[in-house]
């Protein structure tokens, strides 16, 4: 007795294992089929849109005679472009280490961001997760909304998939260095950089101007809590932010721990 008993519960779990099967199988289906179904919705709106080049509102800025900034005026933002070849490289880095380790690896998107987006979309959860350089550029120059909602996300995937394909990876890095908000009213690394230090962020500047190691950490930890980390009034917040950077950077092996001590 004690024999039979453990062979018909060996029946019973090969008689419920195919349909097991089936369910899982049908109800994987159907969510690739509603994933889909939005993806497409979603996709249908953005073609006119993924088609523009994200423009920055630029600051004016006033000379005199002998070609001296007097004063600059700005509308909606206060921000001055600089090129990205002009941007110290361990600035770059310090950005990249601390937003997108994996920025020159990927193609725009983050897959493991993105299924939990659905997985918690599905469950009426509130959407989270990182989004890489090129998501967060698309989040912040153009207008898809800022609600965290799966269609929302998924309208940012497929401007990042385009900002991809139409640049080059230090062209992506450009444009959202320039278009980031740090606090302040300081919108891009030029402004940004000019309001805390009194630097410029370009290599070819004299040495005495350039952003250093530390202050290029810090104003990369700015992005994430603008108005936590920003150094003027929450200097002791910025300097552990700053120093989260050079962590990650020596983690990322664009600096040394020697140099980050």
């Amino acid at each position: 007795m004690t024999v039979e008993a453990p062979k018909r519960k060996r029946v019973r779990r090969r008689r419920w294992l195919p349909i097991a099967l089936l369910t899982f199988a049908v109800l994987a289906v159907a969510g690739l089929g509603v994933a889909a179904g939005i993806v497409m919705s979603v996709a249908r709106t953005l073609p006119a849109l993924a088609q523009r080049s994200p423009t920055p509102f630029l600051s004016t800025v006033v000379l005199d005679k002998d070609q001296r900034e007097v004063t600059k005026i700005y509308g909606t933002e206060n921000r001055v472009v600089v090129d990205i070849d002009q941007v110290p490289k361990h600035v770059q880095d310090a950005f990249v280490a601390v937003e997108d380790k994996n920025f020159w690896r990927h193609y725009g998107l983050d897959p493991r961001g993105i299924a939990r987006a659905l997985y918690n979309d599905l469950r009426s959860r509130p959407l989270e997760g990182a989004s890489t350089i090129t998501q967060q550029l698309a989040r912040n120059a153009f207008p898809i909304g800022r609600e965290r909602t799966l269609r929302r996300k998924l309208r940012e995937a497929v401007l990042a998939i385009e900002r991809e394909r139409r640049y080059t990876k230090k062209e992506i890095l450009g444009m959202y260095l320039n278009h980031i908000y740090f606090g302040r009213d300081a919108y891009g690394i030029e402004s940004a950089a000019q309001l805390y230090f009194g630097h410029e962020p370009r290599a070819d500047c004299p040495a005495a101007c350039q952003l250093t190691l530390a202050e290029g950490a810090l104003l990369a930890g700015l992005p994430q809590a603008p108005n936590d980390y920003e150094p003027i009034t929450n200097p002791e917040a910025a300097v552990k932010r700053r120093n989260v950077v050079l962590e990650l950077m020596v983690q990322n092996g664009f600096i040394a721990r020697e140099e980050s001590d």
